[in-house]
């Protein structure tokens, strides 16, 4: 999980903890328990901010909940099959079947190590889109070679649907970065004269 994700989960779970338990002190004369809290107002230091907190705290927690609400009901949802329609019948691909085919391709070329492949799909609009991304083997050439890595999957694609570029819109998009190098540990020791 992100760490923004995690903070503002801990934020919306400690203002809710909080308005509950205010709640919760206040009908506490509807629970069939012999369980007598002092209403929070009453405490000492935070007595007195307790109702505007809690006022605050239910409008950005009812605001919230619409946000998600609205999210829920308009997000679009990730297609994992790409539907090819001609005159001669249909074609069904699963994006799963395309990112193995565009990772063993990049993995082929040695230009990449460890290619992650992030595959969208349109139906609507007939597009794919290929997104490869590791680390460089060498970074020489960079350019060129990611230009090549991203001609072969195209064209790869192409011959596996069996459509010209002009049907289909192909977008290949290669992120290379340099490899990541270990530092070396020095050994300390101590030096005799």
């Amino acid at each position: 999980m992100k760490k923004v994700n995690k903070v503002s989960l801990f934020c919306i779970a400690l203002i809710g903890i909080v308005v509950s338990l205010f709640s919760f002190t206040a009908t506490q004369s509807a629970s069939p328990f012999n369980v007598i809290f002092l209403p929070l107002t009453q405490y000492q230091y935070i007595g007195e901010y307790v109702t505007y907190f809690v006022f605050w705290a239910s409008i950005l927690l009812f605001v919230y909940f619409i946000v998600l609400l609205l999210i829920s009901l308009f997000a679009k949802k990730k297609e994992k099959e790409f539907l090819l329609k001609n005159s001669e019948g249909q074609l069904v691909i699963q994006a799963a079947a395309i990112r193995s085919l565009v990772r063993q391709q990049a993995e082929e070329l040695h230009f990449l190590q460890n290619p992650q492949v992030n595959v969208k799909l349109s139906n609507k609009r007939q597009k794919i889109s290929c997104k490869i991304s590791g680390s460089a083997y060498s970074m020489s050439d960079l350019p060129g070679k990611s230009e090549r890595l991203s001609d072969k999957v195209e064209h790869l694609l192409e011959n596996m649907l069996g459509v010209h570029s002009e049907n289909v819109d192909l977008n290949v998009l290669v992120k290379a970065k340099p490899k990541a190098k270990k530092e070396a540990t020095k050994k300390q020791g101590t030096r005799v004269v």
